[in-house]
C-alpha cells in the first residue's frame, strides 16, 4: 500500500532515516470540518512511498480526535512522537511500536 497524492500533499513532519526510508506524519486534522480521519498518523515510507508501518501505539492517545503533531528526540533505533494534547510516546523506527512515556500540559 502506498501513500496517496492527497496524503503526500498534507506531508507535515519528515525524519529522514536513511536515503531510501523517511519516517511522516501527515495533518489529518485538514481532512474532516469536524476533525481527523484517523489519529494513527505517523508513517515510515520508503522511497516509492509504499506503507512500511503505520504507527502502533501501547495505548490510544487521550482523545479519539487528538493527531500525533511532531517528533522530539532521536535515539538509538527510537524517537519521540507527541499529540497536540501532550502525550508522548516513544517509537520504535523499525517496528512502529510506540510506548507511552508522559502527559505535558
Amino acid at each position: 500500500m502506498k501513500l496517496t497524492t492527497d496524503e503526500l500533499k498534507r506531508v507535515k513532519s519528515i525524519i529522514e532515516i536513511d536515503e531510501k526510508n523517511k519516517i511522516v506524519i501527515i495533518d489529518e486534522y485538514k481532512v474532516h470540518e469536524n476533525g481527523p480521519k484517523k489519529n494513527y498518523n505517523v508513517y515510515k515510507i520508503n522511497e516509492y512511498f509504499e506503507i512500511l508501518w503505520q504507527i502502533a501505539p501501547s495505548i490510544p492517545p487521550r482523545f479519539e480526535y487528538e493527531t500525533f503533531s511532531f517528533f522530539g528526540e532521536a535515539t538509538d533505533g527510537e524517537l519521540t512522537v507527541q499529540t497536540f494534547g501532550g502525550d508522548e510516546f516513544l517509537l520504535n523506527i523499525d517496528t512502529g511500536e510506540a510506548r507511552f512515556l508522559e502527559w505535558h500540559k
